[in-house]
């Protein structure tokens, strides 16, 4: 049976975009089925509407959620799923590469504690991949409930 997980991120640049599909495809390369908005919602054009149920739904079908935290603050869209991930009962994994000051040291303290953090500011994108893999194992074998790291 497939796991699912959910990768929610910025996408208004070509940079986020690149990025969230490299590191799709890194997760997809270890086994998962990966669930990225910005290719299951660009069929949907400007239907917003679409768009939300889209991606409400497929956050009802993942088994865990990752969430890239990069920008000067979270985007408003990734700080949504990672909340609604959360209210479902889904563990996620919080990622930030940015080095940009972001309130402090990290993203604001409604994020950082109810997600698996990883500041990923210092690493590699291979040793990035490996430690949101790592995160991901141990979040599946501990189940929901026990994110906040």
């Amino acid at each position: 049976m497939p796991v699912f997980v959910y990768l929610a991120g910025p996408l208004f640049s070509f940079a986020e975009r690149d990025f969230n599909t490299r590191l799709a495809l890194a997760l997809g390369e270890a086994g998962y089925e990966v669930l990225l908005p910005q290719e299951r919602c660009k069929d949907l054009g400007d239907r917003l509407r679409d768009i939300y149920y889209q991606c409400v739904a497929d956050l009802e079908k993942s088994d865990v959620a990752v969430a890239v935290f990069d920008g000067p603050d979270v985007d408003s869209g990734t700080a949504f799923e990672v909340g609604y991930a959360c209210a479902q009962k889904k563990p996620v994994i919080g990622l930030r590469t940015d080095a940009r000051g972001c309130q402090g040291d990290g993203p604001n303290a409604m994020l950082r504690f109810s997600v698996r953090y990883i500041d990923g500011r210092d690493m590699g994108f291979t040793d990035m991949v490996s430690a949101v893999l790592k995160e991901i194992g141990r979040l599946l074998t501990e189940g929901a409930g026990q994110y906040a790291g």
